[in-house]
């Protein structure tokens, strides 16, 4: 598998060297095209492999040229089936770069001389098709499976040399890539006629130099070159060799096909100067902008937060502040503090209304055949109580509509969710029109996150279009995408801090920090049980600064009343009620005023105004006679649930929860030509040779 990811990967890359012959748009889109095949390979060659298996243990070519200009091929393939049973084998050899192919035969190394046939799948036969383009050859053999055979196929080749005065070439892609299994070894071998020595000699993997992975060998008088692979080559590597001897030896003049593959090389040549002159310049250029987007975008952006989105920077007011700052409301406060309004702060909206006696929270148990849990009833009391504009918004999503004064969390639960973003944009209007922000918080935020969305966007497609333009002279074009892509990820992660406070925003939100800091570590500041009577007057701070659970349970563990508005039941709720009215009912008689036994518009049990002097517990709360070490799991269970009902969930809860270099020595000549810079025609690059192709046995 490793080779054959490492043979995808080199005709992968094969697709951007100057060698090849494509123009540059066209190998770009067949580099794409190449990936993606390459890579489903990875994972439907396993499948196959899966039900047979082979590999080529030598791969040995052996082309001799005639003295007519016809050259001799001789394919030995010596396999070794590892799984599964084998009946044939198949060769396809494209019609490039040649005249005819003929003079078929196929032998193995058993003694058996195949004969060609028109029947298939005898046994020691072989049939040869020939199409438009290419040539296909299948031979057949008694099945065969774990063990070893070696088959040679032989045939000659016409008008496959290249004719030139300077000298003639034999150029033959031996050893063919598309192949499905690696071959471990292999060599090829190319033999002259007499009194014509080899003057230039060269091979190629995927058309690219391969002095790293092959020898080269001259003997017999420098009338025979033998290449010796020193790596396997991977399924997809294609070892392609090339040959030059003096012209006039052989019978032969150029072929039809020549022209047109020098006018192709030529152009390859033309571009391969054109690269080498302009492609260093175009590289500094991509990488010099590459450079500058990618350090200096976010240079910019740090600069436009500084004087766009920073806040103003003030001193800290003290450590702690005991007492609130102002009269903010707590939902305002949250969201001066973090620059955004989610569902703490309606939260604790909800809950500061109910300290200000604008409506009671009853907790009543709830039990079905499939669930179980607590839901909440929600009490508006009459009271008359200024309220802003968000603060009115919230009670019209608790009681839809205007004469309904008693509402269950568990119906409202999905309508507050869909008034969620009027309520949140409601408050957001107030703090600007307050003077907190200059622009609402959201919009900022989204404006940027559509800039750096739309930059992401624009790197993308700028650094694709440049690479496609330009492929041919540099691969660095995707680099000022690429910067431009990483300025505009900055855009988006700074988007979420562009909200600014005005100067007033800034210096309350500073006071507004130390009062939290006291909160958040009361106990280091002050003696809580000193702190229990009043304890719930900071309990919607609590909830706005996300500190509400550790504070209820600090001032849980010195036994602090429950909250006046919150009642553990519905009957304790009649009780408070009953008790309330029978208060105010002696003290309107004592006054000399008639009671009236129904519609008394009395100040409801929860008023602050209840509690005595001296006296830490309202009439309400003594009757209820419980501490809020046994209502803490209710309230803390109200908090919970109404929270979900602000995020649209149900207030209920559940029942449950490289290789060796070194050249042979001869006694003539070993070693590498120099890389193809001398050859006589054709370029200096490889993947010009005929041959190639594909094959394979099942």
């Amino acid at each position: 598998m490793l080779g054959m990811a490492c043979g995808i990967w080199h005709s992968v890359l094969n697709q951007f060297q100057p060698g090849t012959r494509l123009r540059g748009r066209l190998r770009y889109a067949l580099f794409l095209l190449t990936l993606c095949t390459s890579l489903s390979s990875l994972f439907i060659t396993p499948i196959q492999a899966q039900e047979k298996a082979l590999i080529w243990e030598r791969f040995d070519v052996d082309i001799t040229v005639q003295p007519d200009g016809t050259f001799d091929v001789a394919e030995h393939q010596q396999i070794h089936f590892t799984k599964g049973s084998f009946r044939f084998g198949t060769r396809d050899i494209p019609i490039h770069n040649l005249g005819q192919i003929d003079s078929w035969a196929v032998t193995d190394a058993s003694g058996h001389s195949y004969v060609q046939t028109d029947q298939p799948d005898m046994p020691y036969t072989f049939q040869v098709a020939q199409g438009n383009d290419h040539y296909v050859i299948h031979w057949y053999f008694p099945p065969i499976s774990e063990s070893s055979e070696t088959y040679t196929l032989s045939y000659k080749v016409h008008n496959g040399l290249r004719i030139y005065p300077n000298g003639d070439q034999v150029w033959w892609k031996a050893i063919y890539g598309d192949r499905s299994f690696p071959v471990a070894a292999g060599h090829v071998r190319i033999t002259t006629p007499a009194r014509a020595p080899i003057g230039q000699w060269s091979a190629y993997v995927n058309g690219n130099d391969a002095h790293n992975i092959a020898t080269a060998t001259l003997d017999n008088d420098k009338q025979a070159v033998t290449f010796e692979l020193g790596r396997a080559l991977a399924s997809g590597e294609e070892f392609e060799v090339r040959a030059q001897f003096p012209h006039g030896i052989v019978d032969a003049g150029p072929s039809a096909w020549q022209a047109a593959a020098d006018a192709e090389a030529a152009h390859q040549a033309e571009l391969l100067v054109y690269r080498q002159k302009w492609g260093p310049v175009y590289e500094f250029i991509f990488c010099a902008l590459g450079l500058l987007f990618t350090f200096g975008g976010p240079a910019a952006l740090y600069a436009l937060w500084y004087f766009r989105g920073r806040d103003k920077p003030v001193q800290m007011v003290a450590d702690y502040l005991p007492e609130a700052p102002d009269d903010l409301a707590p939902g305002m406060v949250g969201a001066l503090l973090d620059e955004r309004v989610d569902k703490q702060d309606i939260l604790a909206t909800v809950v500061d209304l109910a300290q200000r006696n604008v409506l009671t929270v009853t907790a009543e148990p709830v039990s079905t055949s499939a669930r179980s849990g607590t839901d909440f009833i929600y009490r508006r009391t009459g009271a008359q109580v200024a309220l802003k504009p968000y603060e009115e918004a919230v009670l019209a999503a608790l009681f839809p509509t205007r004469d309904q004064q008693t509402v269950r969390l568990s119906q409202v639960s999905a309508l507050f969710y869909q008034q969620f973003a009027s309520i949140k944009q409601s408050l957001y209007q107030t703090m600007i029109e307050e003077g907190y922000f200059p622009h609402n918080p959201d919009r900022v935020r989204h404006r940027y996150g559509c800039i750096g969305g739309a930059g992401l966007g624009l790197g993308i497609f700028l650094g694709l279009c440049l690479l496609v333009v330009y492929v041919d002279l540099t691969v660095a074009g995707i680099l000022p995408g690429f910067g431009i892509a990483v300025t505009a990820l900055g855009v988006l992660i700074m988007a979420r801090n562009m909200a600014r406070k005005t100067d007033k925003g800034a210096e309350t939100a500073a006071r507004w920090r130390a009062f939290k800091n006291y909160l958040q570590n009361i106990e280091k500041y002050s003696d809580v049980t000193e702190q229990k009577a009043i304890w719930d007057r900071w309990l919607p701070y609590a909830i706005a600064f996300g500190i509400d659970q550790e504070y209820i349970r600090k001032f849980e563990a010195v036994k602090a009343s429950a909250p006046t508005w919150y009642f553990p039941s519905s009957s304790a709720y009649d009780s408070a009620m009953s008790h309330h009215q029978t208060s105010t009912s002696h003290s309107t008689q004592a006054a000399g005023e008639p009671s009236t036994a129904h519609g008394t518009t009395a100040t409801p049990p929860t008023a602050k105004g209840d509690h005595q002097a001296g006296d830490p517990l309202s009439a309400a709360s003594r009757g209820l006679g419980q501490s809020l070490t046994n209502l803490s799991v209710g309230l803390g269970t109200m908090l919970s649930n109404t929270s979900n009902a602000l995020a649209g969930y149900s207030p209920l809860t559940s029942r449950s929860s490289s290789s060796s270099s070194s050249s042979s020595s001869s006694s003539s000549s070993s070693g590498w030509s120099s890389s193809g810079s001398s050859f006589s025609g054709g370029g200096s690059s490889g993947g010009g040779g005929g041959g190639g192709g594909s094959g394979g046995f099942g």
